[in-house]
């Protein structure tokens, strides 16, 4: 599919990609054949910037899955509802967490109950029907005190990274 690119395995991931987008449109063409898109939420989402070793780019940001720079923690999300969202075709720029998702899938299920008072997770939704804002300010990277001892938090605009931050870390399980 991307003769023009050499890397075998940005290949690939390019086409893994596109193979996921083929999918999700599948997927979109059954539920509006079907009247069904009238009340749908889609939340996509990545809980980690790419992997450069498997063919990705995080490019313009700086960094690799499992380090603390901007280029593994910003990345893409897409919400998409014709019913709930106002606008289309905008970047938020707001502050949310993979965590947040719990929260703010409940309050899009109009979930009435008390949540566990323990969880990281902020509601987001009102922020992102609105098109601005977020519902935090903070946001931990990373606490690792075995292995790489190495730790970040954001506030605002302000980043404290404390060790390497281009540690990686592989851990599989098997």
């Amino acid at each position: 599919m991307y003769p023009n690119v050499k890397d075998e395995k940005r290949q690939t991931y390019l086409g893994m990609v596109s193979s996921l987008d083929f999918g999700i449109g599948k997927i979109v063409d059954a539920l509006e054949r079907n009247d069904h898109m009238d009340n749908m939420v889609f939340i996509f989402l990545s809980d980690n910037g790419g992997d450069l070793d498997f063919g990705a780019s995080n490019i313009p940001l700086r960094g690799d899955k499992g380090d603390l720079w901007e280029g593994v923690t910003k990345s893409v999300r897409f919400v998409y509802s014709p019913k709930y969202l106002v606008q289309i075709g905008y970047i938020h720029n707001g502050m949310i967490d993979a965590v947040d998702w719990f929260s703010t899938i409940l309050d899009i299920a109009r979930y009435q109950q008390a949540k566990p008072d323990h969880l990281d997770s902020v509601n987001q939704w009102k922020y992102l029907k609105k098109c601005s804002g977020s519902g935090r300010n903070e946001f931990v990277y990373n606490i690792d005190d075995d292995i790489t001892k190495s730790a970040a938090l954001r506030v605002d605009n302000y980043k404290q990274i404390i060790g390497d931050p281009r540690v990686y870390v592989n851990v599989y399980f098997g």
